[in-house]
């Protein structure tokens, strides 16, 4: 992702279980955007209510969860979708 937008600073939780306080409380002081795997979407919405309560700036997002794409899915498939149309 850095390769194709390199104005954002991008981390990688490295699955759906990785996006928790213990990973993200380097960055903690920064807004975070969060752009989980497609159905990912609830369980990270969740987790950012827990975390934004003790001090984070955290915006879970959607973009993934739309019907055309497949479960799973993450932000390379979504680039690899539209570079193949």
């Amino acid at each position: 992702m850095s390769i194709e937008l390199p104005q954002h600073t991008w981390m990688s939780t490295g699955s759906l279980q990785g996006f928790k306080n213990e990973y993200l409380e380097p960055i903690k002081k920064y807004e975070i955007i969060a752009f989980p795997d497609k159905g990912g979407y609830i369980k990270w919405n969740e987790t950012a209510t827990v975390l934004n309560n003790i001090g984070y700036n955290i915006t879970i997002s959607s973009t993934l969860e739309k019907p055309q794409y497949k479960d799973g899915w993450d932000l390379i498939d979504l680039l690899l979708y539209f570079d193949t149309k």
